[in-house]
């Protein structure tokens, strides 16, 4: 279990720096996602000129995707660099690179005026802003996880995936504000700027933020002890391989996860004929209950373990998946905001305590490393496959096989979860008075 490091208390304002420092970009991350994909139609146009909008679309969503592609990469080049020289030294590069990601695309000239240099430019931030996403969830989810107390790890890891749905509640907020201001109040091919422009000002925030941050301090305990491993992907697969395929696996959670929060409203529309702005004011109502169901799962998790809430979201979607989606066959407005709620609610079950978990499958030296190779993986193979599945299912005329998609998933999600062991760490025995949420005492390892 390694040595534990006792500091004293910390007041409000420190909790709310390290909090915010390591779950702020999360936020950022997930804004930056939302509105390059609904402003895509936009800006298509002016970047990816064609005699077709949709294949200018498509070489817009083309380009989205090249974001993806590279986090896999990044989770193995810099992962290890925060195991080795501190988690706020990767914090603060994660949040550099999409920030200026953000800049770059807002100040990319239309192809008019460049040529071919805008969409190079395009395509150079997408790709940095997809390699600050390969290492940002690791990096934040660790930092927090380290700097919360034993006791209230859940709570704390909640907040990483609490940004998420507030990212995507704000960028769809501003990318359709942005788009009613054109062309009545600003120029439209500035309209569509403006949000990137904004996610590089909360960049700049963030990395303020994250300059003011301590170090973790289990970090720093494995530094003093000499514990820390120059090579920690080897040191990895040497040792732990059971632990990462753990990750992988618990990542299958994206697969659900991106139907209900993003592809559900898409699935009505498609499906039952919803017009999409009702089924986005859905979608949107529903990650509403997403966030306040998040920390009450993190904090349940401290007290009767992890894998409890698990398997709460794994076997509510193995047999809640097909009926729900039957339902939504001819469904009104109310009802859909009820499936899609429930969904949320299990799917909170996990994403409340998942963070905690990740990290504590691994121990302090190579905990980042730990979590970022196989999430990524597990993002890739389950996320970014997931809307386009389903709607290839759709499109074939078998819209319950999106049912049965998901319901395979959740089956892996059930052996993997039912085969694991609990996380959480045993109640102390001594006697405890830490404050409710930061951490007081920190073990290194798990």
């Amino acid at each position: 279990m390694g040595n534990r490091v006792v500091r004293g208390p910390q007041s409000r304002r420190q909790q709310l720096k390290w909090i915010l420092g390591g779950s702020i970009g999360n936020f950022i991350e997930w804004y930056d996602w939302i509105i390059f994909a609904l402003l895509a139609p936009a800006f298509a146009g002016y970047i990816f000129p064609s005699s077709s909008e949709a294949t200018s679309v498509l070489l817009t969503y083309l380009t989205f995707a090249a974001g993806f592609l590279v986090r896999p990469l990044s989770a193995v080049i810099l992962s290890p660099y925060g195991d080795r020289h501190g988690r706020r030294k990767l914090l603060s590069l994660t949040i550099v690179l999409m920030g200026a990601g953000s800049l770059i695309i807002a100040l990319t000239p239309a192809h008019s005026t460049i040529g071919v240099f805008a969409p190079a430019l395009v395509v150079t931030a997408r790709i940095i802003q997809g390699i600050a996403t390969g290492a940002e969830f690791q990096a934040g989810s660790t930092y927090v996880v380290e700097q919360a107390s034993p006791r209230h790890r859940g709570l704390a890891g909640s907040i990483i995936y609490s940004g998420t749905a507030v990212a995507k509640i704000a960028g769809t907020g501003i990318a359709a504000l942005s788009a009613s201001l054109a062309p009545s109040v600003l120029p439209e091919a500035w309209a569509w700027r403006v949000p990137f422009l904004l996610g590089a000002v909360f960049s700049l925030y963030a990395l303020y933020i994250r300059f003011k941050t301590p170090e973790s301090p289990e970090f720093e305990a494995a530094k003093e002890a000499d514990s820390l491993v120059d090579k920690p992907l080897r040191a990895l697969f040497r040792s732990h391989k059971g632990s990462m395929l753990r990750v992988f696996l618990l990542v299958a959670l994206e697969c659900p996860f991106t139907i209900w929060t993003t592809f559900l409203p898409t699935y009505m529309h498609l499906a039952n004929g919803t017009p999409l702005d009702e089924a986005l004011l859905g979608g949107t109502l529903s990650l509403v209950v997403f966030f306040f169901a998040l920390p009450l799962a993190g904090a349940l998790s401290d007290r009767i373990g992890r894998k409890p809430l698990l398997l709460v979201t794994a076997l509510g979607f193995l047999f809640f998946t097909y009926p729900s989606l039957r339902i939504l066959d001819g469904a009104s407005f109310g009802t859909f905001v009820l499936i899609d709620s429930i969904g949320c609610v299990l799917l909170a079950a996990t994403c409340g305590p998942l963070p905690t978990v990740l990290s504590e499958l691994f121990p302090t030296e190579f905990r980042m490393s730990g979590i970022g190779l196989p999430y990524a993986a597990g993002v890739a193979t389950f996320g970014g496959t997931a809307p386009l599945i389903a709607t290839a299912f759709i499109d074939a005329g078998h819209t319950l096989w999106v049912a049965f998609y998901v319901t395979a998933v959740a089956l892996i999600m059930v052996i993997n979860v039912a085969t694991i062991r609990e996380t959480r760490p045993a109640p102390p025995t001594d006697k405890d008075t830490e404050s409710p949420v930061p951490a007081q005492a920190t073990a290194k390892g798990v």
